[in-house]
């Protein structure tokens, strides 16, 4: 079953807890996101509403999550709704992530270090970064504990990823679930051996 979600903006004229200032999208106005996850029947089988001012990609997992009905195989987003996070937090989750870039030559792509001897002239996608695979390994406790988390639905991975991101610097777990999604993304790109 493949599921897919995208959001979009809507301006607020009366008072809301979920509306926030977005100059981009409304000017001197307020408004908010509405979060839509369908079917590949186009069936609407989940919609949440948060602010305009909250990237959309944190509410991937709050969607595929939720339903109990519709068991999703693979999932798409547009670029918005992607972050390392989301892709490496959905695979852990059992869920495949296929995001849709607006922009692929951006993208990181990452290779082990170890890789050595390897003709890349012909690949046409290039690894830009390296993993740091101990970094993952280093965390690995944490990391089944943030999908223990969300799988026994403890609290939503929205809110999971909120706090992340509120660190100062990044949090070490982010830095480590990013280390997993380079690797999980060495898998699916690299030509094999």
């Amino acid at each position: 079953m493949h599921t897919s979600s995208d959001g979009q903006k809507f301006e607020v004229r009366a008072d809301s807890l979920n509306a926030n200032y977005s100059y981009k999208y409304f000017g001197k106005g307020q408004g908010v996101s509405v979060y839509t996850f369908r079917d590949e029947r186009d069936l609407l089988w989940y919609s949440t509403v948060f602010s305009s001012a909250d990237r959309e990609s944190a509410y991937v997992i709050d969607g595929l999550m939720h339903n109990e009905v519709v068991q999703s195989d693979i999932h798409s987003t547009d670029t918005f709704g992607f972050s390392e996070l989301v892709f490496g937090v959905s695979h852990l989750l059992g869920f495949s992530y296929a995001p849709r870039f607006k922009n692929l030559k951006r993208q990181r792509l990452y290779i082990f270090k170890s890789r050595r001897g390897l003709d890349r002239s012909a690949w046409k996608i290039k690894p830009t970064g390296y993993i740091d695979d101990e970094l993952a390994i280093q965390h690995w406790d944490d990391i089944l504990r943030l999908i223990a988390t969300i799988k026994l639905k403890e609290v939503t991975a929205s809110d999971l990823f909120r706090r992340l991101n509120s660190y100062s610097k990044q949090h070490a777990l982010y830095h480590a679930v990013k280390a997993l999604w380079a690797n999980l993304e060495v898998a699916i790109y690299s030509p094999p051996d």
